[in-house]
Order: C-alpha cells, then sequence, then structure tokens
C-alpha cells in the first residue's frame, strides 16, 4: 500500500500546484469566489490524502476511512468547481483538459485505496 500511497499523495501536491498557478490568472471577479474554492478544495484534497496514506495500524482502519471519504468529498469539489471555470471560459480548454486528467487520476488511485481499506 506504501507505494500507492506515495503517488496519490504526490499527484495531490501536483494538482494543488496545478490549481494555484491556473487560478492565478483568474478574471479578478472571479478570484475570492471560484479561484478560493478551487484552492480550498485542493489543499484538503492533498491534505486528507497525505493523513489517509500515512495512518497505520489497525487502529488506523476508521481513521483512514474517514480521510479517504473526506478526499473524495474534496475530489467531487474540485471537478464540479473546475466545470463551473471551464462553462464560464474562465480556464482555457487545455488548462481544464490538464485538471482533469489529473483529477481522474487521483479518482482511481482513491477508488482502488478504498477498495483496499473496506476489504482489510
Amino acid at each position: 500500500m506504501k507505494t500507492s500511497s506515495a503517488k496519490i499523495v504526490v499527484d495531490a501536491y501536483s494538482l494543488t500546484l496545478a490549481v494555484f498557478r491556473k487560478s492565478s490568472g483568474f478574471p479578478k471577479y472571479y478570484r475570492p469566489t471560484l479561484g478560493r474554492k478551487l484552492e480550498e478544495g485542493a489543499l484538503n484534497l492533498t491534505l486528507s490524502v497525505r493523513i489517509a496514506s500515512f495512518t497505520s495500524g489497525k487502529d488506523g482502519l476508521e481513521r483512514r476511512k474517514r480521510f479517504l471519504d473526506r478526499s473524495s468529498e474534496s475530489l467531487d469539489e474540485i471537478r464540479i468547481v473546475l466545470q463551473i471555470c471551464h462553462d464560464l471560459s474562465i480556464i482555457t480548454p487545455s488548462g481544464y483538459a490538464d485538471l482533469s486528467e489529473l483529477t481522474s487520476e487521483i479518482g482511481r488511485q482513491l477508488g482502488g485505496l478504498s477498495k483496499y481499506c473496506n476489504a482489510a
């Protein structure tokens, strides 16, 4: 589990950096709303994934599941806000595609980690 855990942490961190880079170019009007929501979602995802990935021991299983659920909720939030940004043409189609690819990869990894935890 450690290798997949480390990859998801790296991917979540990469997504967070990409979100901050993209949101800095948002029009002034959208920065405090959509920009901030996107940034907070990315930060929450990274922090939750980090905690879930490196929580160990049998007693940590419930904590790991709880943080994986939080990670999934944050990822859903990011996807929704990204879609709104795309529909409002705040983010370029290529920027949207890049971020969507990262969210899809993280989603697959979260699904695998959740299955692993539920089987344990």
